[in-house]
């Protein structure tokens, strides 16, 4: 036997999981797609069922529970539904594969979109920039107001509020209550202060 290898059989020894299936069962149960794709979900669900001891049919309640709802419901909405746990991986990847291609498509149509209008509008004669189209305004939309009440037209750029440079930290007024000296029970300025107060 090697070197490494006999490091490899003492540090697997020391470092292993002590129970092995149980935390397979913990992970088969508490496992969810999440942002995963469907093929790296299937690889870490099939590597912890392959651990836990579970049949194929519990295995599948427990896959079922581990989807996004938006693609379990499709492969249950499949006629002829799958029966089986690889069937299940099969469509589930495929579903995932065809949403994720379709999402990708709508986010470059969605990027041609918002192209600068002189590249979109190349034959513009004028040689202008043309402003982009406002949506249709619906009149039961809440129109917002500017900064100072007024209503300003739908579509226009909110101004931001003018802000004072910044001086550094404001000093702390220390002499506010020396000079106006009040009473803190009945705030008269008479000169008598709380422990002595008339009221």
């Amino acid at each position: 036997m090697t070197g490494y290898a006999a490091f490899e059989r003492a540090l697997l020894h020391e470092f292993e999981d002590v129970d092995l299936t149980e935390t397979a069962q913990h992970k088969i149960n508490s496992i969810v797609m999440g942002d995963e794709s469907a093929e790296t979900h299937v690889r870490h669900f099939k590597y912890y069922a392959r651990h836990s001891a579970f049949n194929d049919a519990a295995l599948l309640v427990f896959f079922k529970k581990s989807l996004k709802p938006a693609i379990r419901t499709k492969v249950q909405g499949m006629n002829p539904r799958p029966t089986t746990l690889q069937g299940w991986y099969k469509e589930v990847i495929a579903f995932d594969r065809q949403y994720r291609e379709d999402e990708s498509e709508r986010k470059n149509a969605r990027g041609a979109n918002n192209q600068p209008s002189t590249q979109r509008n190349s034959n513009n004669r004028s040689g202008q920039q043309q402003q982009p189209q406002q949506p249709p305004r619906n009149t039961n939309q809440w129109t917002p107001r500017t900064n100072n009440g007024q209503f300003r037209p739908w579509g226009s750029v909110a101004q931001p509020a003018q802000q004072q440079p910044y001086r550094g930290p404001a000093p702390m007024d220390v002499d506010a209550m020396t000079r106006d000296p009040r009473c803190f029970k009945c705030g008269k300025t008479d000169g008598h202060f709380a422990s002595n107060c008339p009221t």
